[in-house]
């Protein structure tokens, strides 16, 4: 599924994460590790020619932490989880407005004929800003839980919620892709109901947090 390619994207932010941890090696070997492990991925992605705007950001991301360590410029450090997530949260959310980032994870997995539909771009629409938010939200505990400091901020705010967060993103990303989109890439029914705008007719009730990002890929029409 094209969601694991979208796991191993995000692993330098998970490595970051865990090396950072209280009690861990720190944000200098947090940098260093993620960095290494960032440009490993992205090599792997170029080399299978299918590198995403997430493994670049990925690199840049963590050269940049790695420098303003090494070089002392005064970054409080002890934010560094949160520094680490913006830049993501912000490509993302962005990426949604015009060429969404999940596309480059999501087009192999559908006929070319579909990839390059409005309703398939509405989809990734949907998609990265979903994942934007849940960047975002990421970012904003990790900041919460440094201020508030303690074993409450460090269990609540640097695990609990992100692990919330990326789970609630992971389901309302299979919610939609499976109330959208066949496990073959798009039956024939699906591909003429796509082509025409509107969402593939499902058995099962959908639920009503999902319900915002169906209607914006229908275009505004009611369930």
């Amino acid at each position: 599924m094209w969601n694991s390619r979208l796991f191993v994207g995000l692993l330098p932010w998970i490595v970051f994460a865990i090396v950072t941890r209280a009690g861990g090696l720190g944000v200098r070997w947090g940098s260093l590790l993620s960095l290494v492990v960032a440009g490993v991925v992205t090599a792997i992605a170029i080399r299978r020619g299918r590198p995403t705007p997430v493994e670049f950001a990925a690199v840049a991301v963590f050269i940049v932490m790695l420098l303003l360590v090494l070089g002392n410029l005064g970054m409080p450090m002890r934010f560094a989880r949160a520094i680490s997530m913006t830049p993501l949260a912000a490509l993302v959310l962005l990426s949604a407005r015009r060429h969404p980032f999940t596309i480059g994870y999501t087009r192999d997995f559908v006929a070319l004929r579909i990839a390059k539909t409005d309703f398939f771009h509405r989809v990734n629409v949907a998609l990265s800003t979903i994942w934007g938010v849940v960047f975002a939200v990421i970012a904003v505990s990790h900041a919460t839980g440094t201020l508030l400091s303690g074993p409450f901020g460090l269990s609540v705010f640097h695990w609990l919620v992100p692990l919330t967060s990326a789970m609630s993103g992971g389901w309302l990303t299979r919610r939609i892709w499976n109330e959208c989109i066949d496990e073959s890439g798009m039956s024939v029914a699906s591909m003429v109901s796509s082509l025409a705008g509107t969402v593939k007719p499902t058995a099962t009730p959908i639920v009503p947090v999902t319900r915002p990002f169906l209607r914006l890929l229908r275009g505004g029409r009611a369930q």
